[in-house]
């Protein structure tokens, strides 16, 4: 098989009946089948990167012989009878749409901003403004841990590829701009990498193995491995860069000013970028916040904070581009607005409020992508025309962002507080 088509469909309802616990899963084989994804070389297979172990990182990530990253894994849940049966749903629109809170949790006194799951999808890991680190279990909607940062500050908080450690960034402009490893487990820093003169704004774990990469407002990209202290490679640009990677860890990409993507080959960035896509603008330069690949590398989306585009992520044209104003409030919305907020007595003129920073989530199928909003709506749009096809009820308030589970089919909300959100049951 091509290493680059992917297999698409079903997803885990992660909250089943007959079963004590929040949340819970089961075999997670996918149950349709899509449109097969081609890279546009493909001699470039992922088979020719090799994880390497090594005793100097404790959370290596998994062997070629384990499941592809890309592949749900299989979680049963226990019944009531004691026999493990599956329940799984085909991942869909409607699936969206029944949404709905199953938990909400305040533990935070200030916003949040950065939500990541772990690998598997069984831990959620939050980074706050208030200096601190949450650590959620998605199987049982509770708290599992609070890891304070108070000296550094955090954001960008990145699991590895063990759910038992992290990557995260300094918030606090006095102090350094180092990138953190951290010991989940025990609270402690397994190692600081240092190299960066300027706050780190995108930070990604490589999918494929134990290396990561940085940008950075000193207007560099570093390439990093978990297990040497010391810089890969770094590469220098004109302005503000923001980085990702492809989801089958081979293409590293890059947009910065004025309104360029540029693609390298991961393993030789030293040579150069091996090709690039031009977006087009008008008035001022954007200033890029976030850059995502979908979920199998058909889409890029790149986040300006007043605008999201979305480009083929093979041929580089641009597929739609919404602004601000294009995802003002409709008279649906607004009616929310109000029933959520008791204070207004009149229906508010339509806003064109700002898109969350911290950018769109692609649902696990790519078909879609749901977007926070300034104003406290979530937004849900079809990946190929950028219609918006759902809002979410609005139950919170200020800059929201949202994320989708890679593996079970639940979604996370955060203001201040952290929603859960799963289907509801008929």
């Amino acid at each position: 098989m091509n290493p680059y088509q992917q297999q698409r469909g079903g997803y885990h309802h992660p909250y089943p009946p007959n079963n004590n616990n929040m949340y819970s899963s089961s075999n997670n084989n996918y149950q349709q089948q899509g449109s097969n994804i081609r890279h546009n070389n493909p001699s470039r297979s992922p088979s020719m990167i090799s994880p390497q172990h090594s005793q100097s990182n404790p959370f290596p990530p998994p062997s070629p012989n384990t499941t592809n990253m890309n592949t749900p894994q299989t979680i049963m849940s226990n019944s009531p009878t004691g026999i493990e049966s599956p329940t799984s749903i085909p991942f869909s629109l409607s699936s969206i749409k029944s949404l709905q809170i199953a938990k909400v949790h305040k533990d935070n006194s200030k916003e949040i901003n950065s939500i990541n799951y772990s690998n598997d999808g069984s831990f959620l890991l939050t980074s706050s403004d208030d200096d601190t680190l949450v650590v959620y279990n998605v199987q049982s909607g509770e708290r599992h841990k609070i890891i304070p940062s108070k000296k550094y500050g955090c954001s960008l908080a990145r699991y590895t590829h063990s759910p038992h450690a992290a990557i995260y960034a300094s918030k606090k402009d006095e102090t350094n701009d180092d990138i953190r490893y951290l010991n989940i487990h025990t609270g402690s820093f397994i190692k600081y990498f240092k190299g960066h003169t300027g706050r780190v704004v995108s930070l990604e774990m490589c999918p494929t193995d134990d290396t990561f990469a940085s940008s950075s407002l000193d207007c560099s990209v570093r390439l990093w491995d978990l297990r040497q202290p010391n810089g890969l490679a770094k590469l220098t640009f004109t302005g503000k860069p923001i980085c990702s990677y492809d989801p089958h860890g081979l293409v590293l990409a890059v947009v910065t000013t004025p309104n360029v993507i540029k693609l390298y080959d991961r393993r030789q960035v030293d040579k150069g970028h091996f090709g690039s896509f031009t977006m087009e603008y008008s008035g001022d330069i954007p200033d890029y916040y976030t850059l995502q690949f979908s979920s199998f590398g058909k889409y890029i989306v790149v986040n300006s904070g007043d605008a999201i585009t979305m480009l083929d992520a093979f041929k580089g044209n641009e597929i739609f581009k919404k602004t601000n104003e294009d995802l003002a409030t409709n008279e649906e919305e607004q009616r929310m607005l109000i029933q959520n907020n008791p204070q207004l007595t009149s229906l508010p003129p339509p806003q064109a409020t700002g898109i969350s920073s911290v950018g769109p989530s692609f649902s696990p199928d790519e078909d879609y992508i749901v977007i926070g909003t300034e104003d406290g709506r979530i937004l849900c749009l079809d990946s190929s025309k950028g219609n918006r096809v759902y809002t979410f009820p609005i139950v919170q308030s200020g800059n929201v962002i949202a994320k989708f589970n890679p593996k079970y089919m639940m979604m996370a909300s955060a203001c201040q507080n952290l929603c859960m959100w799963v289907p509801g049951m008929p």
